[in-house]
């Protein structure tokens, strides 16, 4: 478990195997997404903001605490064929560029509205 303060996220990611996520209520969590792109497994609960993230192949999701010990025993069950298609829906799904294109977009309809 961490609990040091980094200003490296990448330090953070390559000193831990698992990132867990565990509240009632979130907003779109980057943490998460720079966890799976950063190759970690993931336990997060089943909350909203988060959701995005349920079938994603190096996620793990909880509901209680059962489910808890469930995805802690099935976490070597994911290969690095699941790591890899996880990274690569992040990169396709949430990358810098992906943002910068999906905000040209909405600038672009804007102005075609003009």
């Amino acid at each position: 478990i961490t609990k040091d303060k980094y200003d490296d996220i990448n330090q953070v990611i390559n000193e831990n195997d698992i990132f867990i996520s565990l509240s009632r209520k979130e907003t779109f969590q980057y943490a998460i997404a720079e966890a799976i792109y950063g190759g970690l497994f993931v336990i997060k609960s089943n909350c909203d903001g988060t959701n995005w993230a349920n079938n994603i192949p190096s996620v793990q999701v909880v509901c209680d605490h059962n489910d808890f010990e469930t995805a802690i025993s099935s976490l070597g069950n994911t290969n690095k064929e699941d790591i890899k298609i996880s990274q690569k829906y992040i990169e396709d799904n949430y990358s810098t560029v992906q943002w910068a294109k999906k905000l040209y977009k909405v600038y672009d309809e804007r102005i075609e509205k003009k």
